[in-house]
């Protein structure tokens, strides 16, 4: 079983804000609030504060402008309306995400598994709608990456979901898809949470395997 070290305050101030993008409460090229702002919100000194954002700098998250502050980073302009990128990103997807995957179920601490569970009951409630499905889906994954606690893998995660999100709502409105995307990833929770790391990997890539052949019915095969 892996050992966690304790997390440093900076680390911790850096991780929520991280969330803050994430979640779309700081959206690309947002600025971020002032240091005064974010020294009441968490309480810390300057020189933690400070070592957060040398941390998020360094994960890709946040830039600073002189004289103008700290920002959110923009995305990579791509073409997210071409067929080739879709492809392109669902190929990395099924590359990456089962590996990632794989790589959760060794690393994940309780709390992880905590936040990943509280997705997966959110997917599960009856009167969810396609909409939330689809919001709890990108969640279930962020949150799988997160706890591999490599803030690379992390933003890998996010530069492909954010590509296929389009593409996602018209799978789960097909008959029968909506249900079986639940199951999918249950399973992928319950290794997770058996750290059955292989099982993870197979369940991963069911999963993303058969969202591809989803989008392929729907949209046509790629090059």
């Amino acid at each position: 079983m892996p050992i966690f070290k304790p997390k440093r305050i900076y680390e911790e101030v850096a991780e929520e804000i991280r969330d803050w993008i994430l979640k779309g409460q700081l959206k690309p090229g947002e600025k971020l609030p002032s240091e005064e702002e974010l020294l009441r919100i968490f309480g810390v000194s300057r020189a933690s504060l400070r070592e957060a954002f040398r941390l998020l700098e360094s994960m890709g998250l946040v830039e600073t402008i002189l004289g103008r502050g700290r920002f959110v980073r923009p995305l990579p302009e791509i073409d997210v309306g071409s067929p080739k990128v879709f492809y392109e990103a669902l190929m990395a997807r099924e590359l990456l995400e089962p590996t990632i995957t794989r790589y959760a179920a060794k690393c994940a601490s309780l709390e992880d598994i905590e936040r990943i569970k509280r997705v997966v009951e959110d997917m599960d409630r009856k009167e969810v709608s396609i909409d939330e499905l689809l919001r709890y889906d990108q969640e279930f994954h962020l949150e799988v990456a997160k706890a591999t606690h490599n803030f690379l893998l992390i933003n890998i995660t996010m530069d492909y979901l954010n590509i296929i999100r389009s593409l996602g709502e018209n799978t789960l409105r097909v008959p029968g898809r909506k249900e079986k995307s639940v199951r999918e990833h249950k399973k992928i929770f319950e290794a997770i949470v058996s750290k059955n790391e292989e099982m993870a990997f197979k369940a991963d890539l069911e999963h993303v395997r058969n969202v591809r052949e989803m989008i392929e019915r729907l949209y046509g095969k790629g090059e």
